[in-house]
């Protein structure tokens, strides 16, 4: 297996356990690896030393946007990709998606499907995260198209990708330019998506790649007390120039000279309304169910409290049929990825076992 056609990114900030073992993991293949460290004391020295040769660590103590911005300059290999510094990529996924990107010249990223990863006493148990990625191909032939289709359907499919270096840096540069975070909460996510999906066709594979996270809280230091969420943000009159900031920086990392740059814009506009649209018809729902599951569990600890065991083992039961909570969500890692498996999705399972490995020692240690 080779993955020296490609260059990994990891931003990090105030986690020296997560980051070490990213660069442990990473040691073990032939991808460059550069790692961008906020944190105000950089790691010790003796501590990177142990790595591999391809492993890069650079302690930069500013703002996320800096970082990311500045990480454009390291990178200089076919492929590129950021990925977090607590989750896992499967190596011999992303040598397929290379492989999609060297056999098809049209697509410009390329990515796989998800599980979620937590760590629960002596096993890691797992779940199907971002389920929609299966449909987040964009084969779509107009930039407007894409772009639309992708917002109209929206799922972070391309900003942990594996992608064309050349439009990585544009998407990148689209996100990093300057911290609109301040103003609106993870609009640089969506300024990259937008970016990568108007500029080329987008592929998402049948196989596991990501094993996404639950064991930090997201990292929002670049946001402010002003920040609001998009839809709280985006129609009101007083925020225009800002929205049209951040639309014309988009514009400036897609268009080239011969473009016509108002119509970009446009359609970027276009696509951010499409991307609102979608939202307008399902926050209700979200706050609902996010509501039920707190009520759920507080009800819970105090019938606990109360009630013997038999009783509240009936109840469960009960609510399960009722299909008000699922207590079987939650499955151990080998598990899921092998139903997974039985559906026809590409599992590397010998990665998988390592993973877990990993993750238990580390529980232990």
């Amino acid at each position: 297996m080779s993955l020296s056609s490609l260059t990994i990114v990891i931003p990090t900030m105030n986690r020296p356990k997560s980051i070490l073992r990213a660069m442990h993991y990473w040691s073990d293949y032939d991808a460059i690896v550069h790692i961008f460290d906020g944190s105000q004391e950089p790691i010790e020295l003796s501590l990177i030393s142990s790595m591999s040769s391809n492993i890069n660590y650079h302690h930069m103590p500013f703002d996320l946007m800096e970082r990311l911005n500045k990480s454009i300059e390291f990178v200089n290999t076919k492929y590129s990709m950021m990925i977090p510094d607590d989750e896992f990529f499967i190596p011999s996924g992303l040598e397929s998606c290379i492989e999609e990107l060297n056999d098809n010249k049209e697509i410009v990223s390329c990515f796989g499907l998800a599980i979620s990863f937590q760590l629960k006493g002596n096993e890691v148990l797992s779940n199907i995260v971002y389920h929609n990625l299966k449909s987040s191909s964009l084969p779509q032939n107009s930039p407007s198209d894409r772009s639309i289709a992708h917002m109209s359907n929206y799922c972070p499919s391309t900003i942990y990708s594996v992608m064309r270096t050349d439009i990585w840096k544009k998407s990148m540069r689209s996100l990093s330019y300057k911290n609109f975070e301040v103003f609106v909460a993870s609009v640089g996510e969506l300024q990259f998506e937008i970016t990568t999906s108007y500029l080329g066709k987008i592929k998402v594979i049948n196989e596991l790649i990501w094993l996404r996270s639950y064991e930090n809280d997201a990292i929002r230091l670049q946001e402010s007390e002003a920040t609001e969420t998009i839809q709280e943000f985006w129609n009101k009159e007083s925020n225009k120039l800002i929205k049209d900031e951040i639309i014309n920086t988009i514009v400036e990392s897609i268009a080239s000279e011969e473009d016509n740059v108002s119509l970009i814009a446009s359609d970027i506009y276009y696509a951010f309304d499409a991307y609102l649209n979608v939202y307008e018809h399902t926050p209700s729902y979200s706050y609902i169910k996010i509501s039920q599951k707190s009520l759920i569990s507080k009800s819970y600890k105090f019938l606990k409290a109360i009630l013997p065991k038999s009783i509240i083992s009936l109840l469960l039961k009960l609510l399960k049929l009722l299909k008000i909570i699922d207590v079987n969500s939650l499955k151990t890692i080998s598990k899921q990825v092998t139903i997974l498996h039985k559906d026809g999705i590409k599992i590397d399972f010998s990665e998988i076992k390592k993973i877990e490995k990993i993750l238990l020692n580390n529980n232990s240690k």
